[in-house]
């Protein structure tokens, strides 16, 4: 056994509140190729406005966007 390299599976991680990066300009592209791709219409603009609030933030207040 010597000598034998221990591989270990690739690492997945999700940023739910997007508190590691802003992810908005990548999904609002994701929503536009989805609607170029389908012919259906995708407000890209007002889904990517939805997206950010922490999520304990908002359950706890109830909060929505505008």
């Amino acid at each position: 056994m010597a000598g034998m390299a221990i591989s270990t599976p690739p690492t997945v991680g999700f940023d739910l509140d997007m508190t590691l990066i802003d992810s908005r300009p990548g999904i609002r592209a994701c929503y536009l190729a989805l609607a170029a791709r389908t012919g259906a219409y995708i407000d890209a603009d007002l889904a990517v406005s939805r997206l950010g609030p922490r999520s304990r933030t908002s359950w706890a207040t109830g909060s929505r966007p505008s």
